[in-house]
C-alpha cells in the first residue's frame, strides 16, 4: 500500500532520514496474516523560508510593534508559511534623517526669498521647509543684511570745461554717475553743472614794414596772442595773426646777345637800369639791372669722306652744306657751316657654283660659303666685293651586292663576280662615278640533327650547313646550332644580301606510355570510384579499333566496351566483390597509326 507523508524540511521513516520529496522509497513487513506488505512512501518535503525585508524610513519606523531610530540589517521576524514550516524574515531597514540649515543673504534695498515675501531690511527670524536629498524635511533659516547706498548731489560752476568721475563736460547740465559702492550696491551721484565759455576772437591783418595792436609794435609777420579775463572771471585769449610785407628791392646782373628786353624794354648796350613799382601786396619796390651785351660770330670748312662723317655727334652720309650753332667766347652764337662730299664705294656681291674647286683673286676655294675681297677704289674708299659660293661635290657611290642570279646594273646584267664602273653627270653637272662590288653567292643550305633518338633523350640539337652567313629559326634564334625540347616542324632562313633559301626539319611526335591504376574503390566518395583510361592518356588513343576486356580469377569475362572512355564501376551482374582481383585486356591504335595492347591486373578495395 502506499503511505502519504507531508513534512518540513526532513522527516525519519522507518529508520531512513529524507530531505527531498520522493514516491520510490519502499518498506518491505508482514501483514495481520503474515504474508509479506510493501509499503511505498509517497512523501513531500516543503522547506522553511528566509527573505529579507528592504524598508526606507524618516527619523524612526515601527516594525513587528518594535521601534527602530537607526538604520540596521540585523534584525529578525519568525512566522509560518502556507505550508505551516518556518519563515525568517530579516529586516534591511535604512533610517534618513531630517536636517536644518542656514541661508545667508545679503542685498540691496530688498530681497525676495523662497518663502515669496519681500524683505527690506535685514533680519534673521524667516524659515522654510524643503526635502532634503533623502527625501526628508529640511528646515531653512534666513539670514539677511540689507544694504542702502548713499546717493551724492553735487553743484559746480566752471570755465570751458569739468572732468568728472574721468569725463570731460564742456556743457551746462544735470549729469549722473552710477557705481557699485563697497558693499556691492549702485551708487548714484548727480552733479549740476555750469560751464562758462568765454568770447575768443581772432583778427587777420596785414601790413607794410609794421604794425601797431594793443600798444605794441611788430614788425615780423606771425600769430600773436593778448590774454585777460572776461566778465565771468574767465580767461579769455584774443589772436592776432600778422604779416609783415617788405617788398623785395632786387638788383639783377644779366649778360645778353646783341639785346636785353627788361619791364617792356629793349637795351642793345651795356649800363646799369631801374625800375620802380608797387608790390602785390601795394608796397613801394625798387629794381636795379646791371646789363653786359656781346655780339655772336661765324665760320666754315671742307670735309671729303667715304661712306660717312660724323661731326658734334651728328652722323652725315650724303654729300652737302650743313650747320651748327656753337658757344662763341662770350658766350654767343658762333654759326659755322660744313661743306661736306661724301663717296660711296661699288661694293660687289657674286653668286658662283663650282664643281670639287673655285679660284677667285688668286685664292682657290674647295668648300661653300660666303667670301669677302677688300681693296681701295679710284676714290681712295675701301670697296669690299662679296663671293657667294656654292662648291658642288659629285657623290661617288660604291656598292656592295650578294646575289645568286644574273644582276642587271645601269642598263647591263652582269653573271660574274666583279668590280664594275658606271660614269655619269650628276644633277649638278658634275662628273659622277659608281662603282659596284658584285658577289655571287653559293645558297645550298641543309639541316643535320645531332640526336639519335628525341624521344628518349627528349631533346634534339638541331645544326644548318650554309656558306650564308645571316641565319634565322622560327624559334627566333639565330646561331647555326640550338636545342628543342618540343616536336615540330622547325625551319631555318639562310640569307646575304638579295639571296635568301629556307629549309624545313620535322620532329615527329612520342608516343607516350599509357599507365593504368592498379586499384580503386567504388564507395561513391568521389574518388577513384571507377576503372577508366585515365584523362591525361585519352588523346594518345584513336577511337576507331578501341577495345577493352575485363576477367575474373577463373578467366570469366565480366566486363567489355568499345568507347574509349568507358567506366567500370566494379560490379558483376550487379554485385561488388571487394579485395577482388581482376584481368584486364585493352587493345587500341595509336596516334601513330600502329596497333598497341595494355594488359595488367587491378583490385577492387
Amino acid at each position: 500500500y502506499i503511505e502519504e507523508l507531508v513534512a518540513c524540511d526532513s522527516i525519519l521513516w522507518h529508520g531512513r532520514m529524507f530531505y527531498e520529496s520522493t514516491d520510490t522509497a519502499t518498506y518491505h513487513t508482514t501483514n495481520a496474516v503474515g504474508c509479506d506488505s510493501l509499503v511505498i512512501l509517497h512523501l513531500t518535503i516543503n522547506h522553511s523560508k528566509q527573505y529579507i525585508d528592504e524598508l526606507t524610513a524618516c527619523d524612526s519606523i515601527v516594525w513587528h510593534g518594535r521601534m527602530f531610530y537607526e538604520s540596521t540589517d540585523t534584525a529578525t521576524y519568525l512566522t509560518t508559511t502556507m505550508a505551516g514550516c518556518d519563515s525568517l524574515v530579516i529586516l534591511h531597514l535604512t533610517i534618513n534623517h531630517s536636517s536644518t540649515g542656514i541661508d545667508e543673504q545679503t542685498a540691496c534695498e530688498s530681497f525676495t526669498w523662497i518663502d515669496s515675501v519681500t524683505y527690506t531690511e535685514s533680519t534673521n527670524t524667516p524659515t522654510f521647509t524643503l526635502s532634503n536629498a533623502a527625501g526628508c524635511d529640511s528646515v531653512v533659516t534666513l539670514h539677511l543684511t540689507i544694504f542702502h547706498p548713499q546717493h551724492t548731489a553735487t553743484d559746480m560752476e566752471v570755465c570751458e570745461s569739468y572732468t568728472w568721475n574721468g569725463q570731460t563736460f564742456t556743457t551746462s547740465g544735470d549729469y549722473t554717475y552710477e557705481h557699485t559702492d563697497d558693499n556691492g550696491c549702485t551708487q548714484v551721484d548727480t552733479l549740476h553743472l555750469i560751464v562758462n565759455h568765454p568770447q575768443h576772437t581772432a583778427t587777420t591783418q596785414s601790413a607794410c614794414e609794421s604794425y601797431t595792436w594793443h600798444g605794441q609794435s611788430y614788425t615780423t609777420s606771425g600769430t600773436y596772442y593778448y590774454t585777460h579775463d572776461d566778465a565771468h572771471g574767465c580767461t579769455q585769449v584774443d589772436t592776432l595773426y600778422l604779416t609783415i610785407n617788405h617788398p623785395q628791392h632786387t638788383a639783377i646782373t644779366e649778360i645778353a646777345c646783341e639785346s636785353f628786353v627788361w619791364n617792356g624794354q629793349t637795351y642793345s648796350t651795356s649800363g646799369t637800369y631801374t625800375h620802380a613799382q608797387d608790390d602785390e601786396n601795394g608796397c613801394s619796390q625798387v629794381d636795379t639791372l646791371h646789363l653786359t651785351i656781346n655780339h655772336n660770330s661765324s665760320s666754315e670748312f671742307t670735309i671729303v669722306e667715304c661712306e660717312s662723317y660724323t661731326w658734334n655727334n651728328t652722323t652725315y652720309t650724303e654729300s652737302g652744306n650743313y650747320t651748327q650753332s656753337f658757344p662763341n667766347a662770350v658766350g654767343c652764337d658762333s654759326i659755322v657751316t660744313l661743306h661736306l662730299t661724301i663717296n660711296h664705294p661699288q661694293h660687289l656681291s657674286i653668286v658662283q657654283s663650282a664643281c670639287e674647286s673655285f679660284e677667285w683673286h688668286g685664292q682657290t676655294f674647295t668648300e661653300s660659303g660666303d667670301y669677302t675681297f677688300t681693296h681701295e677704289d679710284e676714290n681712295g674708299c675701301t670697296q669690299v666685293d662679296t663671293l657667294h659660293l656654292t662648291i658642288n661635290f659629285p657623290a661617288h657611290t660604291a656598292t656592295t651586292e650578294y646575289v645568286c642570279h644574273p644582276f642587271f646594273w645601269n642598263g647591263q646584267t652582269y653573271t660574274a663576280s666583279g668590280d664594275y664602273i658606271f660614269t655619269h653627270i650628276d644633277a649638278n653637272g658634275c662628273d659622277q662615278v659608281d662603282t659596284l662590288h658584285l658577289i655571287f653567292v653559293d645558297t645550298t643550305t641543309a639541316i643535320i640533327s645531332h640526336t639519335y633518338d628525341f624521344c628518349d633523350e627528349e631533346s634534339a640539337t638541331l645544326e644548318v650547313i650554309s656558306d650564308l652567313p645571316n641565319i634565322e629559326w622560327n624559334t627566333g634564334e639565330t646561331t647555326p646550332i640550338i636545342t628543342v625540347h618540343e616536336s615540330g616542324i622547325y625551319t631555318v632562313t639562310a640569307s646575304q644580301g638579295q639571296c635568301s633559301i629556307s629549309r624545313d626539319y620535322v620532329i615527329k611526335p612520342c608516343e607516350r606510355k599509357i599507365l593504368m591504376p592498379n586499384a580503386f574503390t567504388p564507395n561513391g566518395d568521389g574518388l577513384n570510384d571507377v576503372f577508366c583510361i585515365p584523362e591525361g592518356y585519352l588523346d594518345q588513343l584513336d577511337d576507331e579499333g578501341f577495345e577493352v576486356y575485363i576477367y575474373n580469377r577463373w578467366g570469366e569475362l565480366v566486363f567489355t566496351s568499345r568507347d574509349t572512355h568507358f567506366r567500370w564501376d566494379g560490379t558483376v551482374n550487379g554485385r561488388l566483390f571487394l579485395n577482388y582481383t581482376y584481368s584486364y585486356l585493352i587493345k587500341y591504335t595509336n596516334k601513330s597509326g600502329a596497333p598497341d595492347v595494355i594488359k595488367g591486373s587491378v583490385i577492387v578495395l
